[in-house]
């Protein structure tokens, strides 16, 4: 994948992430942290009223993102660097390069980036017309 897809995914999962703080300013100071490109967008022929969005999401170091949630589920890939999910009523789950991890329809959710930030390839299976995220806060 070139430098420059990458980067734009990256700025799409971004985009798809707020700042876990409360507030405009904090969704601003995310909104700047991280970078999110649409790789692919695209309606399922297997399962009506469904498309597939894939993504992929860049996230600078240290930078916490909105509490969310999809209308669709989510698979991650992280490709570089590291982070923590945080999952309403669930563990906190430690992401590191190379691992993968699915989160269920309509999980509320936010993360946090490590001290290198984070690259993550995002795919998804989502409700057709609805919107990207919904923020909880």
């Amino acid at each position: 994948m070139s430098r420059a897809m990458r980067t734009m995914f990256l700025s799409l999962i971004a985009a798809l992430s707020v700042s876990a703080l409360a507030g405009a300013d904090a969704r601003a100071d995310e909104a700047s942290a991280v970078q999110l490109a649409t790789l692919m967008r695209s309606e399922l022929e297997v399962v009506e009223g469904a498309e597939v969005i894939v993504s992929l999401v860049e996230v600078s170091p240290a930078t916490a993102l909105a509490t969310h949630y999809h209308p669709g589920e989510e698979f991650l890939y992280v490709l570089e660097g590291s982070g923590i999910l945080q999952q309403k009523d669930k563990d906190d789950v430690q992401l590191r390069a190379g691992d993968t991890f699915k989160i269920p329809l309509r999980q509320v959710h936010s993360a946090e980036s490590g001290g290198k930030g984070m690259t993550v390839l995002v795919f998804r299976v989502h409700e057709k017309g609805q919107p990207e995220r919904i923020l909880t806060e």
